[in-house]
């Protein structure tokens, strides 16, 4: 029987994208638990929530004892699992490799010439977020951001064509599936499996003009880093 050695730590107010990443793990046979950073707050996010509970995924107030960390949320239950423990990976929908590392003809149009962007998950508790990027607890890092995650072929019509029970969740076929695809590199990577879809480079994350989520992050090439993170796409 395959271990369930992953916890996942999602958001469920802004996007239906954490459930169908939730689902796609669950699938796996390697979800443990999940723990919600945000916590909920509308009677929209108690809906998503249930969902969790119909798909049978023990919900957990703070991070327990696991392999993997899969982020798809807030850094801050995060940084405080490190404090006093360790983990031999961390995966996250966060983090952007811009205009300094990615040729011109490989850039999305929306980042040309971009070195620095605002990220989402990163800038909702920047602080956190450092503390976990720089951490000595933590093995291994792969991110997966904005510079892959937001190209049309991260969606339903592209990549994810055949995954019909993503059909189920009424995702529009152009929607972006951001913490899907983190989520199954985050699979290949702590399984030691090759992506086929993706470029990646040691790096390490840059923050500049740190201003709660107003923060911007780029990437720096770091040989010596940790941190593996998505440059460009394999597959045209």
């Amino acid at each position: 029987m395959m271990e369930k050695d992953i916890i996942c730590v999602c958001e469920v107010a802004q996007d239906i994208d954490d459930l169908v990443a939730l689902e796609f793990l669950k699938r796996s046979g390697r979800l443990k638990g999940v723990v919600l950073d945000p916590l909920p707050k509308t009677q929209e996010d108690w809906k998503r929530v249930e969902k969790i509970k119909d798909l049978q995924i023990p919900i957990f107030k703070s991070i327990p004892y696991c392999k993997a960390i899969f982020v798809g949320g807030s850094f801050t239950s995060v940084a405080r699992y490190l404090l006093k423990n360790k983990v031999e990976y961390i995966v996250a929908n966060g983090g952007f490799v811009g205009a300094n590392i990615v040729p011109e003809d490989e850039q999305l149009k929306k980042f040309k010439g971009k070195t620095h962007v605002r990220t989402f998950n990163f800038c909702m508790d920047v602080d956190s977020t450092l503390r976990v990027l720089s951490s000595k607890n933590v093995e291994h890092i792969l991110l997966i951001g904005k510079n892959v995650c937001h190209d049309e072929r991260n969606t339903l019509s592209g990549i994810w064509k055949n995954e019909t029970w993503i059909k189920d969740y009424d995702v529009n076929e152009t929607k972006r599936l951001h913490d899907l695809l983190a989520y199954s590199e985050g699979l290949s990577y702590i399984n030691g499996v090759d992506s086929d879809l993706l470029n990646f480079s040691r790096i390490y994350p840059e923050a500049i003009n740190i201003n709660g989520n107003m923060t911007k992050f780029g990437s720096l090439l770091a040989q010596d880093s940790h941190i593996l993170a998505a440059t460009t796409w394999k597959v045209k």
